[in-house]
């Protein structure tokens, strides 16, 4: 049940997880001006409360699918790949959002950065997407 080797295991889970890597990833990507707008009662930001909410309640969503898993017929590794692959994707393909909305600038760092994180995805997720097929086809 909780790993079986020989079989492939489809279902919609997986793309849940991918969904959600997804959403780790645009957090990632948009980390410094997620939540900007928000503020506390005296004026403060309160970016930082609110980023690691949204955080905690995706790592608990993850933690409670993820023991879902551990039932009969369910592959864990399924949603681990989801998870992976959405998450090195969407670091590839994802849009940031534009700075210059939340009247910041950019400066070159930021840019070399952002490519950076960019090149990483699509290397990790093309090295995944090939060990796998080369794994599957054995």
């Amino acid at each position: 049940c909780l790993m079986q080797p020989g079989y492939i295991l489809v279902g919609s889970s997986g793309g849940i997880f991918g969904l959600i890597g997804i959403c780790v990833a645009d957090i990632v990507l948009n980390w410094k001006i997620l939540f900007l707008v928000f503020r506390n009662y005296d004026g403060s930001s309160a970016g930082f409360v609110v980023r690691f909410c949204a955080m905690f309640w995706l790592g608990f969503d993850l933690m409670l699918n993820s023991a879902v898993g551990f039932t009969p017929y369910v592959d864990n590794f399924a949603h681990l790949g989801g998870l992976t692959y959405g998450f090195f994707i969407s670091l590839t393909v994802l849009q940031r959002l534009p700075i210059a909305f939340f009247g910041k600038g950019q400066d070159l760092c930021f840019k070399i950065r952002i490519g950076t994180l960019r090149v990483i995805g699509a290397v990790l997720a093309v090295t995944l997407l090939f060990t796998t097929g080369t794994l599957l086809s054995q």
